[in-house]
């Protein structure tokens, strides 16, 4: 006898970089009780082909983990920097995270 499925929590890498729907459409089950959004709102924004430019494009360009980080819900900003050496990680972390790495 096969168990359902039912997951209780998603996890969305890359958040910042991801649209807002592709975010939430994993989330519309109602055993869903934990969403964990792992990116860096800071860098890539997501990308909508378009050719219009009015505001509902411009509402769709925003990640859902950004959406969030915008209206102050907690989140926890990683202190430590192990992509690159940090001679080169000076320049972004004074420039993009107000020297917050």
């Amino acid at each position: 006898m096969r168990v359902p499925f039912q997951p209780w929590f998603v996890i969305v890498d890359e958040a910042g970089f991801s649209l807002e729907a592709d975010s939430l459409i994993p989330c519309i089950s109602q055993d869903i009780v934990t969403i964990l959004l792992a990116g860096d709102h800071e860098q890539l924004q997501p990308i909508v082909t378009s050719y219009g430019n009015n505001n509902y494009c411009k509402q769709v360009q925003v990640s859902l983990f950004d959406r969030l980080v915008s209206m102050d819900i907690h989140f926890i900003c990683l202190r430590s920097n192990h992509r690159m050496p940090l001679e080169m990680a000076d320049l972004p972390v004074i420039m993009i995270y107000n020297g917050l790495l």
